[in-house]
């Protein structure tokens, strides 16, 4: 009989730790410390393996049902349901120390040393004006990316401003550039253009 969120809700801890099946290798296991936990158990590869769904009531029995029908699909296709979880935690890993806000704060980290303090807390306030970038890897910012944080400035006529936000983001994006591209194909954040009417008022 498949479980209910009731009877998911109302389990006890016990002097031992107890699973409470769902179907299809789902299952709840309640631990003497009262925490409950989502697994799925699968055979892969000849061997008998389980995976992990997260945690009761954070993860509600319809999502870790969506997460084993996910992982049942991963099966079907030869691939190992836990190796898939590890890949992607390893990309939003990868991910979060490549966004634009973390390769920012390692360019100014570098040129602390080099700037005025007013000229590096400057640095700072402009690249905080682009919070749309912030969280997304540096490699997949291109041009429109750029163009559409920098609107609002545009907008506010705040174009010098706009113009040196710019000039920061390709000195972040160049920290990140792939040595194996030639420079000549690149085609960076930065390179974002302004209709004419507002480069006659920016200046250079």
């Amino acid at each position: 009989m498949p479980l209910t969120d009731t009877a998911a809700r109302n389990a006890k801890p016990r002097a031992k730790p107890y699973k409470l099946t769902d179907g299809a290798g789902l299952y709840l296991e309640v631990m003497p410390t009262g925490a409950r936990y989502w697994r799925m158990r699968y055979r892969h590869g000849g061997r008998d393996s389980r995976v992990a769904f997260g945690v009761y009531p954070e993860v509600t029995l319809a999502e870790a049902r969506k997460r084993r029908e996910e992982a049942r699909a991963a099966l079907r296709e030869g691939q190992d349901p836990a190796a898939v979880k590890r890949a992607r935690k390893t990309a939003a890993r990868v991910s979060g120390a490549d966004s634009f806000k973390a390769i920012a704060d390692e360019w100014l980290a570098k040129q602390a040393a080099s700037l005025a303090p007013v000229t590096y807390a400057k640095a700072q306030w402009m690249l905080g004006l682009v919070p749309g970038l912030h969280a997304l890897p540096i490699a997949q910012i291109g041009p429109p990316d750029v163009l559409m944080a920098l609107r609002p400035l545009e907008a506010a006529g705040t174009l010098e401003t706009a113009h040196r936000v710019k000039q920061r983001i390709g000195k972040c994006s160049a920290m990140r550039s792939p040595p194996d591209v030639p420079r000549s194909t690149r085609r960076p954040p930065c390179a974002v253009r302004w209709p004419p009417s507002s480069l006659a008022r920016m200046r250079p």
